[in-house]
Formats: structure tokens, sequence, C-alpha cells
């Protein structure tokens, strides 16, 4: 989240200095940063023995799927969250 506010401090107070350019490359940068580290990630997960277990190898769609409906209902969860 921290790098989510700074990123997006950063293109707004760009944006107010009436720059164009320099909020576009931000996200540019920030965009192929974090492409590259995902790809990177992605190398491990065909490793033997296998790295990184917990975050590799675990279907995390459900809890995803429960925090998002979670967050767009404020809060509230009745029986059908999933």
């Amino acid at each position: 989240i921290i790098i989510l506010l700074g990123f997006g401090l950063a293109k707004f107070v760009l944006s107010l200095q009436g720059l164009s350019v320099a909020p576009a490359g931000l996200e540019w940068v920030a965009g192929s940063a974090l492409a590259a580290l995902l790809y990177w990630i992605g190398l491990y997960e065909a490793v033997e023995p296998p790295k990184w277990e917990w975050f590799l190898h675990i279907d995390w769609a459900p809890a995803i799927v429960f925090t998002s409906k979670f967050f767009l209902r404020g809060g509230e969860c009745s029986r059908n969250c999933f």
C-alpha cells in the first residue's frame, strides 16, 4: 500500500505541476519494473525442489474473491460471499 501511495502521490504532484510526460514515464517505469519482477518470480514456479510453496503452489483465488467481495460490499458478507 505504501508503494502504491508513493507512486500515486508522485504522479499527482507531477500532474499538478503541469507536466504531462513525467507522470506517463513514471507509470511506464513502474509497470516495467512490476512486469520484470513478476516474470522473475514466475521462473521459480517450475523449479525442483519447489520454492515459495506458500506463494506459488497454493490456489489463492477463493481468498481473493472473498476479500474483494467483502470490501466491495462495505465490510458486510452474507452467506453467498463465494
